[in-house]
């Protein structure tokens, strides 16, 4: 087998265009950031079609962001109801009776 020394090691690097094209995941920007980013992903675009296209998941992810807060209490609201009622209280009295 045979070796052959170098000096020189040529290196193939990336050029900087290709660093500065990064994907954002909806789930890491704030509803700010997606609003602002939905609107320019429409803003940029040719055609009508294709600017909701590109602005749906922004727009989608921003009212995830405004309805997911209002799930706690939505919930608190249907189940205080069930929590409350006579035959819930007797349910639970019986329980702890058997212990």
């Amino acid at each position: 087998m045979r070796y052959e020394t170098f000096t020189d090691l040529p290196l193939q690097l990336e050029p900087p265009t290709f660093f500065s094209n990064r994907v954002v995941e909806t789930e890491q920007m704030s509803y700010d950031q997606l609003l602002n980013y939905g609107a320019a992903a429409a803003a940029t675009s040719n055609s009508c079609a294709r600017a909701a296209a590109d602005a749906a998941p922004f727009v989608v992810a921003s009212a995830g962001a405004v309805a997911f807060p209002f799930v706690a209490i939505i919930m608190t609201l249907i189940a205080v109801p069930f929590a409350t009622s006579d035959r819930a209280a007797r349910r639970t009295l019986r329980h702890w009776r058997r212990i």
